[in-house]
């Protein structure tokens, strides 16, 4: 079985990433905390046996720049699409045209994920849930998954992003379709200090993003 994890990252520029977060602790830290999240997540998801990662990346101008902060000898592409959800959708499609099996996409500001997250979150698909996905606990979700054949585009159109009823809706139409779905650990993603303290709590003490935040929460 051929498959992926799709991680959703935009360049660490200041204003453009964690701009809650940036109204309450600066733009340095922001940036700062940004680039540890996802160093943090990149180092997780290598324990994930037999699975490829696949950086989407925006803006596209910049990949020889993540290229140089994140490795040349990793994967990339660029993000395309007008909007988040056309942009995960065409990831999907990019991830299956290339011939992965399986594919799940998160974001990079869940400092905290587990690799079983990743792995449950395979087994799901592996058991014939057409969908699984990762409920945070602001009412989006942090995770969403497929296989190759239950693709459901509708999912990512016409959301209300950003909002509390992301997942509710994305569970409805999933279920007006008849599909099946699996779950895995509800997370929370950081936007805030709230968020930063609460995921604080969690990580390793050989986080980068515990050592930032432990100098932005004192």
């Amino acid at each position: 079985m051929k498959r992926c994890i799709i991680f959703f990252l935009k360049w660490p520029a200041p204003g453009e990433v964690k701009t809650r977060l940036a109204a309450q602790a600066g733009d340095e830290a922001a940036v700062g905390l940004a680039r540890a999240m996802a160093e943090d997540m990149l180092d997780t998801f290598t324990w994930v046996e037999d699975t490829d990662i696949l950086i989407c990346a925006t803006p596209k101008e910049r990949l020889a720049d993540f290229k140089d902060w994140l490795g040349e000898d990793r994967r990339y592409v660029a993000q395309r699409g007008p909007d988040l959800g056309r942009r995960m959708k065409n990831a999907f499609f990019t991830a299956f045209h290339q011939g992965y099996e399986q594919a799940v996409l998160l974001g990079s500001d869940i400092p905290d994920v587990h690799d079983d997250d990743i792995r449950q979150a395979f087994s799901h698909l592996e058991n014939r849930q057409s969908c699984v996905l990762g409920p945070a606990d602001d009412g989006g979700y942090w995770l969403i998954g497929f296989d190759a054949k239950g693709l459901m585009a509708e999912v990512f159109l016409e959301m209300d992003w950003g909002s509390d009823q992301v997942l509710k809706q994305t569970v409805r139409r999933l279920e007006f379709d008849e599909r099946k779905v699996g779950y895995v650990t509800t997370r929370t993603d950081v936007d805030d200090l709230v968020d930063l303290r609460k995921v604080a709590r969690g990580l390793k003490e050989s986080s980068r993003t515990l050592k930032l935040a432990r100098s932005v929460l004192d």
